[in-house]
C-alpha cells in the first residue's frame, strides 16, 4: 500500500483516508471492524516503545473513500495496521493520513510583536539583584510557522528531530488542529535550536533577569487574588503572553537556565519552587523560545 503523509499531520486523533476503485457503506464496516480487532489484539501484545493504547476507532464512506478515524497511535503502529487492511483488502491500494495545510494568511502566521520594556532593577531568586537596561522582548513565544519557516529556509533540524523524540516542535500532541498548528508555539526547543533561530534573524535569547523584568511587574514579593492577578495582567500589556517553560541565555556552570514563571507577581515561596527555575543541557528539547531585539535587528 502506498502511504502520504500531508503537511498537517495530527496523531490524536489520527485522519486516514483509504482510496480504492471502489468503496461502499459494507466495506468501511469491514474495514472499521479490522482495525478494531488489530488494535485489540495489539494491546494484548507488548505495545509498542510508544505506549500506544486503544482508544477509539471508526471508519465511514467521504467522497467516495473510506475515511478511517484512529485515536491515540504512532506512526510505527498506524503504518502496521494499514498493512494488516492491505493484506486483508488488496483493492485498497492507497492511504493519505492528515490533511493538507490549506489557505492560512503567512504574514501573520510568521510576524513577530515585539514590547519595548524600560529599564529596571531585578532580584533573582537566590536574592542577587540585577539592573535590566531596556530592551525589545518578543510579545509572544515563537510560533510553529515561524520555526518551521526558519528550518524549512536553512535545512536545519532540532535537537529532539536528531534524537528521534516522539516530541518535537512541529509533531506533538497539542497540535490538534490546523489553526492551532499555525499559531500554537514551538516546543520541545533546546538550547542549541533557540541559539540557531536567533542567530539567522540577528535576535538573541533573553537572560534570566530580563525574562522575570518580562513576566512579573515589580520586585515586590505578595498574595493576590485570582481575580486580582488576572486584572493585573489585564492592564500590563506589555508582559509576555505565556508561562511555560522558557528558553534563557544564562548559563549555570555547563547548564541553561529555563524558567516557567512567577507569572505577574512574584508570590511568597516563589524562589524555592524548582518548576520555576531549572537547569538544562545544552541539546536538552524541552522549552519555548521569547526572541530579544539586539542592535543589528533594531
Amino acid at each position: 500500500m502506498r502511504i502520504d503523509y500531508l503537511e498537517n499531520t495530527d496523531w490524536e486523533p489520527l485522519l486516514v483516508r483509504l482510496i480504492a476503485p471502489s468503496v461502499d457503506g459494507a466495506l468501511a464496516v469491514q474495514v472499521e471492524k479490522l482495525a478494531g480487532e488489530w488494535m485489540a489484539n495489539r494491546d494484548l501484545r507488548d505495545r509498542c516503545k510508544h505506549g500506544c493504547m486503544m482508544k477509539f476507532v471508526g471508519a465511514k464512506c467521504d467522497h467516495g473513500t473510506i475515511l478511517l478515524l484512529v485515536q491515540w497511535a504512532c506512526k510505527e503502529c498506524v503504518e502496521k495496521l494499514l498493512q494488516a487492511v492491505a493484506n486483508s483488502f488488496p483493492q485498497i491500494g492507497h492511504a493519505i493520513i492528515g490533511y493538507p495545510a490549506g489557505v492560512v494568511d503567512e504574514s501573520a502566521a510568521t510576524q513577530t510583536t515585539f514590547v519595548s520594556l524600560p529599564g529596571r532593577r531585578v532580584v533573582l531568586g537566590d536574592g542577587s539583584a540585577i539592573q535590566v537596561q531596556p530592551f525589545e522582548i518578543s510579545l509572544d513565544p515563537i510560533r510553529v510557522r515561524q520555526y518551521h519557516k526558519f528550518c524549512a529556509l536553512t535545512g536545519y533540524r532540532t535537537s529532539a528531530e536528531l534524537a528521534g523524540s516522539k516530541h518535537t516542535y512541529c509533531d506533538n500532541g497539542t497540535l490538534f488542529s490546523e489553526e492551532r498548528r499555525r499559531t500554537a508555539e514551538a516546543r520541545f526547543l533546546s538550547y542549541l535550536d533557540g541559539a540557531a533561530y536567533c542567530s539567522f534573524h540577528n535576535l538573541r535569547l533573553p537572560t534570566e533577569a530580563e525574562l522575570l523584568a518580562a513576566m512579573t511587574v515589580d520586585d515586590d514579593v505578595r498574595d493576590l487574588s485570582p481575580e486580582d492577578r488576572a486584572a493585573l495582567y489585564r492592564d500590563s500589556p506589555r508582559l509576555i503572553r505565556s508561562q511555560g517553560k522558557t528558553l534563557t541565555s544564562t548559563l549555570d556552570g555547563d547548564k541553561v537556565v529555563t524558567r516557567s514563571g512567577p507569572w505577574v507577581i512574584k508570590h511568597p515561596g516563589w524562589e524555592g519552587v524548582r518548576w520555576y527555575r531549572a537547569l538544562r543541557g545544552r541539546n536538552d528539547a524541552a522549552c519555548q523560545l521569547y526572541v530579544v531585539k539586539t542592535a543589528r535587528s533594531a
